[in-house]
C-alpha cells in the first residue's frame, strides 16, 4: 500500500478542519456577514428629533469607499413618558446599491474598542465603554461621555389612546439573535462587537431594491435638567444572516 505523502497528509486534515469550521475563524458564524458599519447621530429637543446616518469612516483618508447600502433620513421622533423615559426613534430608507440581492438583512448596535489604547491610530473614535454610543454631548455643547450608559436600543415606541407606551407597529422588530459571532471588518485601529444579543431584523433585500428602518434608542431621564443631552450617535453594522 503506497504512503500518503505528510504533505498531502495536512492537505487533507486542513480541508477536513476547513469543512468542520466553515472556513471562518475559530468562534465566528460563518452564517452571519458583515456588510457595512453606520453611524446612526440622533440631536434631540424635547420631543424633536433629528436623525441622520452615514457610513463609518474606515480609514484615516478622507476618501471613503461608496456604501453597499444607502441611508436615506424620513424622519424622527420622540417622547417623554409617564416614568420620566426618552424615547426617541429614527427612520429611514436603506438602498442596496451593492449589486446583488441579500438573503436576511439585520441591523445590530455595534461596540467598538481601541486595540491598542492609543487614539492617534485609530480612523475614528471608539464608543463610550461597553455601550454602542458616542459622543453624547448636553446642550452646552461639553462632553456627556457619562450619559452613554443611559441609553439602551430598542424597537420605535408611541403612545396609544391612553397614553401607555406600546410598540410602534410601523417600526422594525427588535429581535434576538440566533449567534453574535460576527467577523467585522472594523476602522482602522478599533475592533467591533455585536452589542447584547438583539438586533432589528429586515428580512431579504433585491438587488436595487429598498426598504424602510426604525431605529429606536430610550433614556432614563435625570431628575437635574443639567444633565439632558441634546444629541448622540449610536453604532451599527448591518448583517447578513446567510442561513
Amino acid at each position: 500500500m503506497p504512503r500518503i505523502p505528510l504533505k498531502a497528509t495536512l492537505t487533507v486534515s486542513s480541508l477536513l478542519a476547513c469543512a468542520l469550521s466553515a472556513c471562518g475563524s475559530q468562534g465566528v458564524s460563518s452564517t452571519l456577514q458583515d456588510v457595512q458599519l453606520f453611524e446612526v447621530r440622533f440631536t434631540v429637543k424635547g420631543e424633536q428629533v433629528n436623525a441622520a446616518a452615514i457610513p463609518l469612516q474606515m480609514e484615516s483618508s478622507p476618501v471613503q469607499p461608496e456604501p453597499v447600502i444607502q441611508w436615506t433620513s424620513l424622519n424622527g421622533s420622540g417622547f417623554k413618558d409617564a416614568s420620566n423615559v426618552l424615547h426617541v426613534s429614527g427612520t429611514f430608507t436603506l438602498k442596496n446599491a451593492s449589486g446583488r440581492a441579500f438573503k436576511n438583512l439585520w441591523v445590530v448596535p455595534i461596540n467598538l474598542d481601541d486595540l491598542d489604547q492609543d487614539l492617534n491610530n485609530n480612523a475614528t473614535f471608539p464608543t463610550i465603554g461597553p455601550t454602542p454610543y458616542r459622543v453624547p454631548r448636553y446642550f452646552d455643547g461639553t462632553d456627556a461621555s457619562e450619559e452613554a450608559y443611559t441609553l439602551t436600543p430598542q424597537r420605535g415606541k408611541l403612545r396609544d389612546g391612553t397614553g401607555s407606551v406600546v410598540e410602534d407597529p410601523q417600526s422594525t422588530p427588535f429581535d434576538s439573535l440566533f449567534s453574535t459571532q460576527v467577523k467585522f471588518i472594523a476602522p482602522a485601529g478599533l475592533k467591533a462587537n455585536v452589542y447584547g444579543n438583539h438586533g432589528w431584523t429586515l428580512g431579504p433585500l433585491g438587488a436595487a431594491g429598498e426598504m424602510t428602518v426604525t431605529l429606536g434608542t430610550r433614556r432614563n431621564l435625570p431628575t437635574s435638567p443639567k444633565q439632558n443631552i441634546e444629541g448622540f450617535t449610536l453604532m451599527v453594522g448591518i448583517i447578513e444572516d446567510r442561513r
